[in-house]
């Protein structure tokens, strides 16, 4: 999160997050225990013969990046694209070339494509 949101989420015990679409959400305290606790730890059984590739921006304030590392560190056969300065929606097509270049080279790589 975003450190304004959290001073919002410490004083009022929930925020406000809006999508690129302009859908809104409210998020709250008991929102954010449930995700700490989400167990994640089911990536680790994706056997190795399975390729995976993971599109994180660096700037988004809904999942933090270090998910995104934490996928990397646990999956066998993973590939792990940050793009600087994107958020959560990939700043709508502001990072469509890098999308499309970071799975182009995947399935390069992995598919023959």
């Amino acid at each position: 999160l975003s450190q304004s949101k959290r001073d919002e989420l410490l004083q009022h015990k929930k925020f406000e997050l809006q999508s690129q679409g302009q859908r809104r959400r409210v998020v709250t305290e008991q929102d954010i225990k449930e995700r700490d606790q989400y167990d994640s730890s089911f990536v680790k059984n994706i056997h190795d013969s399975v390729s995976v590739l993971t599109i994180h921006g660096d700037a988004d304030t809904v999942v933090d990046v270090t998910n995104a590392k934490k996928f990397d560190e646990f999956i066998p056969n993973h590939k792990l694209c940050i793009i600087q300065n994107a958020d959560h929606n990939f700043n709508g097509l502001k990072y469509m070339d890098n999308i499309v270049d970071a799975v182009g080279l995947f399935l390069h790589k992995n598919a023959g494509v």
